[in-house]
């Protein structure tokens, strides 16, 4: 359990689903970031936490390392939640390229972690499930496209949680479960979460916080 303290500096940071709509009106943006910022507030109202997310969408994991010093590590965090890799999935898709390989991903993961072994993290396992709902996803994925291009990073990322000692929250197989009580429900288009869906995740990172 992550031991909760007053003054603690608490930093998301990845990609669309983190960052979920920021501006300079709503820094948090409006998902997870968001809620779990009230409610831990709500639950310690005798402490004052600093909250920052630095979430950019479209984001890849060498584009969160590119800017990891400034949107990171200048916040001297105590815990870094971290949600990131579809994109490095995804991308291709739309710009005619070989999809990343997953030594890549790893590659940089590594490399941001490395400078932040004496905090706490939080790694979140991207996500990509087949929504056949209303919303079905617009790339038009199957499952076994899903399985054969993200499972590789998803493993990645595991390896990462493990080789580092993190806290780490399995997405995929939560929302895949989920989904038997409606697809809709969860995630607008398979990959970004409604905002039960962010309640979900919120739910899940609060479990790890005493």
């Amino acid at each position: 359990m992550i031991k909760v303290k007053d003054g603690m500096t608490i930093v998301f940071i990845g990609d669309s689903i983190t960052d979920w709509y920021r501006d300079m009106q709503n820094p948090l943006g409006h998902g997870f970031a968001l809620m779990v910022s009230a409610l831990l507030g709500a639950k310690h109202p005798d402490m004052t936490f600093n909250f920052v997310n630095t979430g950019v969408g479209r984001s890849k994991t060498g584009d969160i390392l590119g800017r990891w010093k400034y949107d990171c590590l200048r916040h001297n965090p105590d815990v870094v939640i971290f949600l990131a890799g579809v994109n490095d999935c995804l991308e291709p898709l739309f710009v005619d390229e070989d999809k990343f390989p997953p030594s890549l991903v790893k590659d940089n993961m590594c490399k941001m972690l490395d400078t932040v072994k004496d905090k706490e993290i939080i790694l979140l396992e991207p996500f990509l499930n087949v929504n056949i709902g209303k919303f079905a996803n617009p790339w038009g994925l199957s499952k076994e496209w899903i399985d054969e291009n993200l499972k590789p990073i998803q493993e990645v990322v595991r390896e990462v949680a493990k080789k580092y000692n993190t806290y780490f929250i399995p997405l995929s197989e939560i929302f895949e479960d989920l989904c038997k009580y409606g697809p809709d429900k969860w995630t607008a288009e398979g990959c970004h979460p409604t905002e039960i869906g962010h309640g979900v995740i919120t739910n899940k990172i609060l479990e790890l916080f005493d």
